[in-house]
């Protein structure tokens, strides 16, 4: 194996990785409070909001009034904060799936 596409991690990647990132998202759903209230911010602002709906949903483009302009705002910001708590969680489970992999490999030691 002289590169990382040598090994096996380059299928797992290119086979598994939107189930590995959903099963992030899902979980993330069901035990960060934070993250929940996010998610709910954005589907109550979608349901209240149609115009809105259709610009994320469809492509649509309408114009917004004031209100809907700030609620499009509110659902990005809160759409940019959730995808900064699903990237740590990613990182943090890509090091425990590198720390697992190195230790069966024998290249850590636990003390």
């Amino acid at each position: 194996m002289d590169s990382f596409n040598d090994t096996f991690l380059i299928d797992y990647c290119n086979d598994s990785f939107e189930e590995f990132i959903s099963e992030i998202s899902v979980d993330l759903s069901k035990k960060d409070s934070k993250y929940k209230k996010l998610m709910k911010k954005r589907a109550d602002i979608t349901q209240e909001y149609i115009n809105v709906r259709r610009i994320l949903e469809r492509d649509e483009c309408n114009a917004l009034t004031q209100k809907e302009a700030t609620a499009l705002r509110d659902y990005i910001a809160f759409a940019d904060d959730c995808i900064t708590i699903e990237q740590k969680a990613i990182f943090l489970k890509g090091m425990r799936e590198a720390f697992y992999l190195l230790k069966q490999m024998d290249m850590i030691k636990e003390k």
